[in-house]
């Protein structure tokens, strides 16, 4: 389980790079400002799924 949910912690931090990544390449195409740009963390969930 901990080796599972290391594995998805690396994919979701991959995910959020390639997603401001994107959000920098349309700031760029827009022409706004690149620190409006950025995606935002949500807040993690403190209960559990179920």
């Amino acid at each position: 389980m901990p080796s599972s949910c290391r594995e998805l912690e690396i994919r979701l931090g991959i995910y959020a790079t390639a997603l401001n990544q994107l959000a920098l390449e349309n700031a760029v195409l827009t022409g706004r400002d690149a620190d409006t740009a950025k995606v935002r963390a949500l807040p993690r969930r403190r209960q559990p799924l179920a």
